[in-house]
C-alpha cells in the first residue's frame, strides 16, 4: 500500500449507510483503503445486513465517493495486477510498458527500478512506440492517439476515433507514421501527429471490413499490416497505396514484425507466417506506377480471403511455418539478428529464419497458466514480455532463459509517479 499520512476524520455517505474512519486508513493508488479503524454506521435500514455485506459497502463507498486529503509517502507497496498489453523499448536502458486504466510504467536503468505514470484518460492502452526516449506515441480502445515529449510524464491526445478500438502504432521518426485499428481503419501523419489523414486497402473486396491489428514501419514509405480474415498489406509510397498479399487462409493475424527483408506474422490457432518479397523493385519505380507489370504477372483476381491483388507495390509469398501449437500468438517481435520471439497464451517461441522453437520459462512465469499480449526484443537478444494480472517476464535469446521479472502487484521497485486520481478525467 501507499502509505498516506494525517489523522482527520473521514467520512462519506452511499445511500443509507455512512462509513468513518478515525484516523483515515492508508489509501492505494488504485482507491484500494486498508480495513484498518474503520466501522460502518448503519442506518436502521440497513442495520440487519451481513458483516460481509457491509465489507462489500464499506469498500464501494470508498472507490466511488470518499476522497482523504493526504499526502503519498515512499514506502510504495502495492498496485491493482491490471493486465498488460504493450512493451516497447527504446534501448536497453529506457523502455514502457502499458495496459488497463491508462496504466504506464517507464525504466530508466535497463527494468531494475519502474515509475509508474498515468496517461490521463481511463482506456486500456494496447500499443506504445516510442522513437526516442522522449518522443513516443499510444493507442487505446476508445480510439484514442496519445502523444507525449518527455518520456512518457505527460500526455496529450492527438486524435480520436470514436467507437473505434484502435490496436497498433509505429513511427520511424518524429514526423512519420501510422495507426490501425478496427473498421479498416488506416491513420498516417507526416508531422508528427498534428494531421492524421485517412487511407485505406487496395482491392479488398470482403463483406465485412477487417479489423487491422498489428503495423511495422521500415520507413517514412514503407511499411506492413495484417489483420483479420487473413488480411496482409504493405506499402512503399507511404500509404497512397496498400497492396493486399495473396493469403489461402483467413484466420486472424494480430502482429507483424520486419525480419530482414522480410516479415514474420503471428496470429490465432498458433499461427506464424514466413512473408517474403518475391519481386524487388526500387522505391521510386513504385512511386511512378511503373510495377504494373509485377501485378499482372502475379493474379488480378479474388483471392481465398476476398482480396484482389494491386498491381503498385512488390509482390509478396506466404511460407505457414510449423508451430507445434494451437495455442493464439498475440505479439511478435525481432531483434536486429533477425531473430523474433512470439508471445500468446500460454506459450513463447523464438524464430529463426524457418525454425519455430518454444523458449522454456521457470516456475515463475507458470506458462500453462499465463498469457502474455506484448513483447519487445533489444538489440543484444534480451527481451521483455507483459500480460495477464500485470505479469511482467523477461529473457535472453543466447541463453534461452524466460523469469518472471515482477508482478505489479508485489514488486517493490515500482515508484508512484502519477496516478489518475490526480486528474478529473
Amino acid at each position: 500500500m501507499v502509505r498516506l499520512t494525517g489523522v482527520t476524520t473521514a467520512k462519506c455517505k452511499l445511500s443509507s449507510f455512512e462509513l468513518i474512519c478515525s484516523p483515515s486508513p492508508p489509501v492505494g493508488p488504485t482507491g484500494l483503503v486498508e480495513l484498518r479503524g474503520c466501522f460502518i454506521a448503519m442506518n436502521n435500514s440497513l442495520s440487519s445486513v451481513s458483516r460481509k455485506l457491509k465489507n462489500k459497502l464499506w469498500m464501494l463507498s470508498m472507490l466511488a465517493l470518499c476522497h482523504f486529503p493526504a499526502t503519498l509517502a515512499t514506502d510504495f507497496h502495492r498496485f491493482w495486477p491490471d493486465n498488460l498489453y504493450a512493451v516497447n523499448f527504446v534501448d536497453k536502458n529506457t523502455g514502457f510498458i502499458a495496459g488497463y486504466s491508462g496504466t504506464l510504467l517507464r525504466t530508466t536503468d535497463g527494468g531494475d527500478n519502474w515509475e509508474a505514470l498515468y496517461m490521463g484518460r481511463n482506456e486500456l492502452i494496447r500499443r506504445v512506440d516510442f522513437v526516442d526516449p522522449n518522443y513516443g506515441w499510444a493507442v487505446g480502445h476508445r480510439g484514442s492517439i496519445f502523444h507525449s515529449k518527455d518520456g512518457g510524464r505527460n500526455w496529450e491526445i492527438q486524435h480520436s476515433v470514436p467507437n473505434t478500438f484502435l490496436r497498433d502504432v509505429a513511427f520511424v521518426d518524429r514526423n512519420h507514421g501510422w495507426v490501425v485499428g478496427h473498421e479498416s481503419t488506416i491513420l498516417h501523419t507526416v508531422d508528427g501527429g498534428i494531421t492524421w489523414t485517412a487511407q485505406t486497402l487496395d482491392g479488398y473486396v470482403g463483406r465485412d471490413l477487417p479489423r487491422l491489428h498489428g503495423i511495422v514501419v521500415r520507413s517514412a514509405s514503407e511499411a506492413a499490416l495484417v489483420g483479420e480474415f487473413g488480411v496482409i498489406a504493405h506499402t512503399q509510397d507511404g500509404g497512397e497505396h496498400w497492396s493486399l498479399v495473396a493469403n489461402e487462409s483467413r484466420g486472424t493475424l494480430l502482429s507483424i514484425a520486419a525480419v530482414g527483408d522480410r516479415y514474420v506474422t503471428v496470429g490465432s490457432d498458433g499461427v506464424i507466417n514466413l512473408v517474403s518479397p518475391v519481386v524487388s523493385l526500387s522505391t521510386s519505380a513504385v512511386a511512378e506506377g511503373l510495377a504494373a507489370v509485377v501485378g499482372s504477372a502475379q493474379t488480378a483476381a479474388a483471392g481465398p480471403a476476398g482480396q484482389t491483388a494491386s498491381p503498385h507495390v512488390i509482390e509478396y509469398q506466404i511460407q505457414a511455418l510449423a508451430t507445434g501449437t494451437s495455442e493464439h500468438f498475440f505479439a511478435v517481435s525481432a531483434a536486429g539478428n533477425g531473430v523474433a520471439v512470439a508471445v500468446g497464451r500460454s506459450a513463447v517461441v523464438k524464430i529463426d529464419g524457418t525454425a519455430v522453437s518454444p523458449l522454456v520459462a521457470d516456475d515463475s512465469v507458470a506458462l500453462p497458466f499465463s498469457w502474455f499480449g506484448g513483447v519487445a526484443v533489444l538489440e543484444d537478444g534480451s527481451f521483455w514480455l507483459a500480460g495477464i494480472r500485470g505479469a511482467v517476464a523477461r529473457g535472453d535469446l543466447a541463453s534461452g532463459s524466460l523469469t518472471l521479472a515482477f508482478n505489479l502487484a508485489t514488486f517493490d521497485r515500482v515508484v508512484l509517479s502519477s496516478s489518475r486520481w490526480e486528474t478529473s478525467q
